[in-house]
């Protein structure tokens, strides 16, 4: 566990770094650090697998920060790669992973719930309506780009919902809540990473708030696997 705790402080020292590198201009070693502490959380998900055993669940949960993992590292390319002909594929490479790690934890945790509570729907229907008023209300610009917004709101609105119906049955386990708080934390780190990238990119502190809340979210999501 020693080992577990030092990888998840390093994670959360590095979140913060990581900012204040980008901010600052001094790219390549944000890109570094960036790498290192998505490893981190890979790291952690290896670990708690080896101390509490093998389960088929857990495989899913793995196999979704490793696509997180990937993502983050695709996705950062272009702080170290000149050639701009090679961004936009490493760009649509860095969304493709996390994409399918966001489908794989929407699988873990509907699967993994063993029920569905048709209540928790709020989730799915709330997030896009919240991204739908901010936009109408221009305090989100994403001009052409409205429909892909709001579609992309409504898959965080299911990841929420899984999130959230999650905990509804699996209540009585410690693993509960870090599912929960795992989702919430998901879901406003994206948000404010759309609100930051439509129309307050001058505002450059708000991007602490969305890659703590991100590195936050794996690093719970990491720890479900020592239950």
């Amino acid at each position: 566990m020693a080992v577990i705790y030092v990888l998840t402080a390093l994670t959360a020292v590095l979140s913060v770094v990581i900012v204040a590198l980008e901010n600052r201009g001094v790219l390549a070693v944000k890109y570094v650090l960036k790498a290192t502490a998505s490893l981190c959380f890979t790291m952690i998900a290896v670990l708690a697998i080896l101390k509490s055993g093998f389960d088929k669940w857990k495989m899913l949960v793995l196999s979704a920060l490793i696509f997180g993992m990937l993502g983050d590292i695709f996705l950062s390319s272009e702080n170290v790669v000149d050639d701009p002909k090679k961004l936009p594929v490493l760009n649509v490479a860095g969304g493709a992973f996390f994409a399918v790690g966001h489908v794989v934890y929407v699988i873990w945790l509907l699967r993994f719930a063993g029920g569905f509570n048709p209540y928790t729907l709020f989730a799915l229907f709330g997030v896009p309506v919240v991204f739908l008023a901010l936009c109408l209300l221009k305090i989100m610009k994403p001009g052409k780009l409205l429909l892909p917004v709001i579609a992309y709101s409504a898959f965080l609105g299911l990841m929420l919902t899984a999130s959230v119906n999650a905990y509804v049955y699996l209540a009585p386990l410690r693993l509960a809540p870090l599912i929960l708080a795992g989702g919430i934390l998901f879901t406003l780190s994206d948000g404010v990473l759309a609100y930051y990238n439509f129309g307050h990119k001058e505002q450059k502190r708000i991007k602490y708030v969305y890659m703590t809340a991100y590195y936050a979210a794996q690093l719970l999501f990491a720890y479900t696997l020592l239950f």
